[in-house]
């Protein structure tokens, strides 16, 4: 589980280096992001107490990840990755040379469309836009260790209940996964996939961050496209509360990251 004094050493960070930025290269991010990080829903109405705090965290969750897609103006300063090209699109180039005829080459056929909403789109990311920041630059900052140890802490499995029991967990988690990777398109059903043994608490090694952000962006998608309610999937509400929670901490803390790597290498380097 990850300790709440990583995520707010990164968060301060991120706050301190606020002042940094003189240009204002990021503004709307640093601006969007401290809104999120601090707001705090209130819900009137008849469900449990549970319920709408689940409910509000989940809404706080997708309010930082649209944060998280901000970081996009990082990668026109140099900090991103060149778009890796999907499976989707290495299949369509290889067809491409493989079409000729006495007359030449062919063009290669667009896929038919028989249904827009399940249609593969072969340019689609697996984690959204800001995908494309290169994670080799938070490596070498000071304010490094704490990203680390977020890294090594982060589960959806290894917590201590009364009320939930490891079993109960486990068989929850792997059917939300598999609501989720059905729900999903593209290099998102092959990110989900292979991070499940991950996610699941099966691998002795640290999640890799791109399944951990592929898990929150497909919470966040069928929380947004799917009308996702806290006791969807018959998840134990607390069990739903404690992932919740843990996303949260995890995207605060990559955040606050991204834009410290951000300002130092762009200013006091």
């Amino acid at each position: 589980m990850i300790e709440q004094k990583d995520v707010d050493f990164l968060y301060e960070t991120f706050l301190d280096f606020i002042v940094e930025d003189k240009q204002n290269l990021l503004k709307t991010f640093s601006e969007r992001f401290q809104l999120a990080v601090t707001m705090e829903v209130t819900l009137t109405n008849c469900k449990p107490e549970l319920y709408n705090r689940v409910h509000t965290k989940t809404l706080k969750l997708s309010e930082l990840w649209y944060c998280f897609e901000l970081l996009t103006t990082a990668t026109e300063y140099g900090f991103g990755n060149l778009k890796e090209k999907s499976e989707e699109e290495r299949n369509m180039e290889w067809l491409k040379t493989q079409r000729v005829s006495v007359m030449g080459k062919i063009e290669a056929e667009k896929p038919k469309k028989q249904n827009p909403f399940v249609n593969v789109d072969s340019t689609y990311t697996p984690f959204g836009k800001a995908r494309l920041l290169n994670e080799k630059y938070f490596h070498d900052k000071w304010f490094f260790f704490a990203y680390e140890s977020m890294l090594w802490a982060f589960t959806l499995t290894h917590v201590q209940s009364d009320k939930l029991s490891r079993d109960t967990m486990t068989i929850s988690l792997s059917r939300y996964l598999e609501n989720l990777t059905k729900q999903a398109q593209g290099e998102q059903i092959h990110f989900l996939t292979r991070g499940y043994n991950s996610l699941m608490g099966n691998s002795s090694d640290r999640t890799d961050s791109s399944y951990i952000l592929s898990f929150i962006y497909a919470l966040r998608c069928c929380y947004v496209h799917q009308g996702e309610l806290p006791d969807s999937y018959q998840i134990p509400i607390e069990y739903k509360e404690f992932i919740v929670d843990e996303c949260i901490k995890f995207l605060t803390g990559y955040c606050s990251l991204a834009y410290s790597t951000v300002i130092d290498e762009l200013y006091l380097s």
